[in-house]
Formats: C-alpha cells, structure tokens, sequence
C-alpha cells in the first residue's frame, strides 16, 4: 500500500490499512479505508486490530489519544472465509464511536485478545495520563459488552501503564504495569502483576490471593514514589 515514488509526506492520504492473505501461502490482498482520515501521527494513536474467531470480523480500534472511541467492524467472514468473501472497503462497517451505547469520549492504548474459548475482548484506557483506569470489553454474538474496570487509577488520581495484557498456553490472563502519578514520565514507579482464571471478571495477585472480584476494580495501590521509577518506553528500572 504503498504512495507512488515523490509524494510528499504532506500529500499522502492518512487512514487505516488493511491486508490479508490466505495460510499458509496466499497472496497479500491490499486495502485502504480512505472515507475517514486519522487527525494525527502521533505515535500514540495507534491501530488495534483483533479478529473474533466466533464469526471471522476483522475489528480495528485505531487514532486515538485521550479522545473519542474509534472503531468499526467487518462484516462475518472476512478474516476466516477469503475464497468467498471480497477484500474491499464495503465490507467494513462505518466508524463508531461507541461499543456498547454509552459515551466513550476519552480512551487511549486499544488493545485486543482472544480468550482461550475465542471470545474477543478489547482492553483500553480511560482517562488521561496520569488519571485513568484500565477498562476491558468482550465481543459475542455480533456485540459489544462491558466487563468493566479492572485497574482503578481516578480513585487516587494517577493510572496504570500495562506493559501487557495477554493469555497463557493455559488460559490464565495476566497484566503487569507501571503506575504514572502524572501526565510526567519522571512519575512512574514500581512494577504491579494480577491474573485471571475467568477472562477478567476475577483478579489475584502472585501469591494467588483474589484482589478484585467480578464488579470490583484493582485499585493501584502503591504508595506516591513508593519504589523505583520503571520507563514504559524501554521497561528500564531507574533506582
């Protein structure tokens, strides 16, 4: 997908990308969803993209900073079915701004996952650096549900940055992040570990002690500067 040769940088369209090819050794198919163009380049305004194996959409979250949910669909079939279902822009939905109905004005850092009984589930921070939680949604019978918040940042005015979020070979989910007091990099301390059993409704920490159950959150609770500053950018500890 690339512009012709000596297009200025200012001139080439910005918007999402697409591609798929058939396993094991299909061709590429290109494509690019030029009816919406992303407002920034910033590197934190990345593309999401997560695949529900249930029904075969292709789902991307993308161009966000501490602003609006952007999100659109596919059409069933168009990750899973490529001999019979066409690669083009018409089979993705429009962008929405919203999952489940209600207001998502301020996310940042989407992030997809597959449980291991291949529900699709979206990560994403609430908020604003330094003030923000960590919320989690699940995709099923073609919509979005919210599981909730399972990392609180507002209640002591800071938040977590995740380093990962992702599943084990034997379904367990764990998280590890770093808590950012505020919007300063300088403010980032300590290291933090949970996992879940159930997909995110139930969290425990290492000693396998539950810490936030189903309708809870996981508060941070590390005191102001309580330990080393940890860089999100590199995973350095700065004593």
């Amino acid at each position: 997908m690339s512009d012709p040769p000596g297009t200025p940088r200012a001139a080439r369209p910005r918007g999402v990308g697409v591609s798929r090819g058939k396993l094991p050794s299909g061709p590429w198919q290109n494509l690019r969803l030029t009816d919406y163009a992303t407002t920034s380049t910033d590197s934190h305004n990345t593309i999401s993209i997560g695949v529900s194996r249930q029904d075969g959409t292709v789902n991307l979250a993308f161009d966000m900073h501490s602003s609006a949910l952007r999100y659109r669909r596919s059409v069933a079939g168009l990750a899973t079915s490529p001999d019979t279902a066409a690669w083009q822009a018409s089979g993705f939905g429009a962008v929405q701004s919203t999952l489940t109905g209600a207001g998502m004005p301020t996310l940042t850092y989407p992030q997809f996952l597959t449980t291991p009984a291949g529900a699709l589930q979206l990560a994403l921070r609430t908020g604003t650096s330094g003030a923000g939680d960590e919320v989690l949604y699940e995709y099923a019978s073609g919509a979005w549900t919210s599981v909730g918040r399972f990392i609180d940042g507002t209640t002591a005015n800071n938040n977590a940055y995740l380093f990962g979020i992702e599943y084990d070979s034997t379904g367990l989910l764990h998280a590890t992040w770093t808590v950012r007091e505020t919007s300063n990099v300088s403010t980032n301390h300590d290291l933090f570990y949970a996992y879940s059993r159930d997909n995110g409704r139930t969290w425990r920490n290492n000693a396998g002690s539950v810490v936030a159950t189903t309708g809870g959150v996981l508060s941070i609770f590390a005191p102001r500067y309580g330990g080393s500053r940890i860089d999100v950018q590199d995973w350095a500890v700065r004593p």
